[in-house]
């Protein structure tokens, strides 16, 4: 194989990498890869354009909250890994979490860091905070403000923290 064959063959991988990345993360939403090839042909440019739309779609229409806060998530990470503004997508997530726990009853929260050694000191300040839905919803500490973390960018305020239903 010579350089450029070489190159060429790369250049084709990370395609097909990119579409079955693509294509796993449909899959959550039960959509499929047709979703993509149908945005290519609305003029998308790249399979994470046409991802990118399908999950904003998602994110806005959907009458399942948890498919709402998935795809603002899924969101955030892409966004981010493309080093463009991505706390907008984790605020709507953690904001979705919460109407769903309100929606099923639930009172109170707890908010749950990833981890001291995987979470900022910022975030960790939080760690175990209880709130009643309706304060998380008005406060939303998630994300944290101060959150110093990143997931694969280099931008700072990737924050992990979530919030879990507080049964006591």
């Amino acid at each position: 194989m010579t350089e450029a064959e070489a190159k060429e063959a790369e250049l084709l991988w990370g395609a097909y990498e990119q579409r079955q990345r693509a294509v796993s993360t449909l899959s959550a939403f039960d959509l499929s890869e047709r979703e993509l090839e149908n945005r290519m042909r609305l003029g998308a440019r790249t399979d994470v354009e046409a991802l990118k739309s399908i999950l904003l779609a998602v994110a806005n229409t959907s009458v399942d909250l948890h498919h709402r806060k998935m795809a603002h998530y899924q969101l955030a990470i892409l966004e981010e890994r493309d080093g463009q503004p991505y706390r907008e997508h984790l605020a709507w997530a953690a904001k979705y979490q919460l109407l769903r726990f309100e929606q099923d009853g639930v009172q109170k929260v707890r908010i749950l860091t990833a981890g001291e050694l995987d979470s900022c000191p910022s975030c960790q300040s939080q760690s175990g905070r209880v709130l009643s839905v309706g304060d998380a919803l008005c406060q939303m500490p998630i994300p944290c403000a101060g959150c110093t973390r990143t997931l694969v960018g280099e931008a700072p305020g990737f924050c992990r923290c979530m919030y879990v239903a507080d049964l006591n």
